[in-house]
C-alpha cells in the first residue's frame, strides 16, 4: 500500500463529493481538536483495515502514535499533542532523543527504543501524516515529512550449521561445564543439559530464551510443554505422534496473540528430554524445562566454549573495501544461528516429501495470526517432516543390536 494513498479516489474528488459547497479549511480548523491517536481512531484505522492492512502493521502504527505522544508530553508537558503539530524538525529531535532509551510501550512494559524499532515508528509516522494530506484532515501545502533514519548495526549473516559440525558440537556439548546448579541452587548435569539444548535448537528453531532464559521478563518452556504420545494438544489438532508433543508460546508473539506452537516429538528430541528429565528430576511440570542461573554472559560463554572444543567455526567472510581489495572476515556460529539451521533442515527435508516451505512454520517464521489460521492445513506436512527429518550422527539414541535368538534343538 502507498504511503500516501488509503482509498483509490484522489483525495479533492472525495472532497467535491463530501460536500456540495466547496470550502477552505487550514489545519488548525481541521485537526485543532485532533490528536495523531484521535485521528487514527476516527479515520486512518477504519481505511486501513478495509484496505487490508496487516494486524502486525496496525501494531506498529499504534505504538508509534503512543511513542510521540509520550514524548511530546514528557519533553514538552503536552497533554494532547495535536496532529497539526507534527514536524520535520519535531520528528528530527524525537528521532535523537528516543534512540536508545527506555520509555513505555501501549502495554505499559519498558522497552529499550532500538535503531531497528525507531525507524519503524518514524516511517509509520510518515504515512500517518501522508494519509492526513491526503485525505483532507491537514492542508497539503504543508508537504509530505521525510526524516532520515537511523544507521542500523549490520544484520548477522544467516549461517547454516552443516550436519558434520552439528555432531562435533553435540559431542562436544557432553563435557559442558556450566551451570553446574539450578537458579535455585540444585545440582544440574551441565553436559545433558546442552545436549539436550543442542538437539531442540536444532530441530525447532525456538530462540534463545524461549529454551535458556537468562532475563526475568521472559517465559521459558517448561516441563508442562513436554506431552506425551497421542493426539496432538492444538485446538484444531488432529494428527498423532507416538513419540509426543511439545507445545509453547513464543515470548516474542505471546503478547499480541497467545497461541502455542506445538510441535510432534522427534526420536532425537524424545530420547534427549527423557534423559535430561532423568538427570533433572523436576520437581513439578511448571519447572523451567532449564532453569539456569539468569546470567546472559555464562549462557554465552559456555556455547563459545562448546564450539571451540568441536572446532566447529564457519568459513570467513568475503567483503571487499573501497577500492575493491578482497578482504576476509572472521565469524563464528551463535545460538540463533541453530534456528536458520532448523528452518533450512526442514524445508529440504519437507521438499523430498512434496511438502513447501515447511520450515518457516516449524519455526514459527510466518505471522502469528497466519499460524493460528492456517495451523490445520499446514499439520500433516509439519508431522510428515519431523518425524522422518534424518538427524545428524549423535543426535538420535544408537540402536539397540541384534540379541542372538536361543534355538532349541532336539
Amino acid at each position: 500500500m502507498s504511503q500516501a494513498t488509503l482509498t483509490d479516489k484522489p483525495r479533492r474528488t472525495r472532497q467535491r463529493e463530501a460536500t456540495a459547497e466547496p470550502t477552505t479549511k487550514t489545519d488548525e480548523q481541521n485537526a485543532s481538536l485532533a490528536t495523531m491517536q484521535e485521528y487514527l481512531d476516527e479515520t486512518f484505522i477504519p481505511e486501513a483495515e478495509q484496505r487490508g492492512l496487516s494486524r502486525d502493521r496496525i501494531g506498529e502504527i499504534r505504538q508509534a502514535a503512543h511513542r510521540w505522544q509520550w514524548w511530546s508530553e514528557t519533553k514538552y508537558r503536552i497533554a494532547r499533542p495535536l496532529l497539526v503539530d507534527v514536524t520535520a524538525r519535531g520528528l528530527s529531535e524525537f528521532r535523537r532523543e528516543v534512540i536508545g532509551t527506555e520509555i513505555p510501550g501501549r502495554d505499559g512494559k519498558i522497552r529499550k527504543v532500538s535503531p531497528r524499532s525507531l525507524n519503524k515508528t518514524l516511517q509509520a509516522i510518515e504515512q500517518i501524516i501522508a494519509a492526513a494530506v491526503d485525505d483532507g484532515t491537514l492542508d497539503d501545502s504543508r508537504g509530505l515529512l521525510r526524516v532520515k533514519k537511523v544507521q542500523q548495526p549490520e544484520q548477522i549473516d544467516k549461517l547454516i550449521i552443516p550436519d558434520a559440525e552439528l555432531s562435533r558440537i553435540m559431542e562436544a556439548a557432553a563435557d559442558a561445564k556450566w551451570p553446574r546448579e539450578t537458579v535455585d541452587g540444585r545440582p544440574m548435569s551441565p553436559g545433558v543439559m546442552w545436549q539436550t539444548a543442542v538437539v531442540l535448537f536444532a530441530t525447532y528453531g525456538m530462540r534463545t530464551q524461549d529454551l535458556i532464559r537468562y532475563d526475568s521478563t521472559m517465559r521459558p518452556i517448561r516441563w508442562g510443554c513436554v506431552r506425551g504420545p497421542g493426539l496432538s494438544p492444538a485446538e484444531d489438532g488432529v494428527m498423532e505422534c507416538e513419540h509426543g508433543w511439545l507445545s509453547w508460546v513464543p515470548n516474542k508473539t505471546r503478547r499480541k496473540k497467545n497461541f502455542a506452537m506445538c510441535l510432534p516429538l522427534t526420536p532425537a528430541a524424545r530420547h534427549q528430554l527423557d534423559r535430561w528429565r532423568e538427570a533433572m528430576k523436576p520437581a513439578d511440570e511448571a519447572e523451567p524445562l532449564m532453569p539456569v542461573p539468569m546470567t546472559r554472559d555464562k549462557v554465552y560463554q559456555q556455547w563459545r566454549e562448546i564450539l571451540s572444543a568441536a572446532k566447529a567455526k564457519p568459513k570467513p567472510k568475503l567483503t571487499f573495501d573501497e577500492d575493491g581489495i578482497p578482504l576476509s572476515m572472521d565469524r563464528e556460529y551463535k545460538i540463533r544461528h541453530l534456528r536458520c539451521t532448523a528452518a533450512t533442515r526442514a524445508d529440504e527435508h519437507g521438499a523430498k516429501l512434496s511438502h513447501g516451505s515447511v520450515g518457516r512454520w516449524v519455526t514459527g517464521h510466518v505471522s502469528n495470526d497466519v499460524f493460528s489460521r492456517h495451523y490445520r492445513g499446514m499439520e500433516r506436512p509439519i508431522v510428515e517432516t519431523l518425524t522422518s527429518l534424518p538427524m545428524p550422527a549423535g543426535f538420535s539414541p544408537e540402536p539397540e543390536p541384534d540379541r542372538p535368538r536361543l534355538r532349541v534343538v532336539g
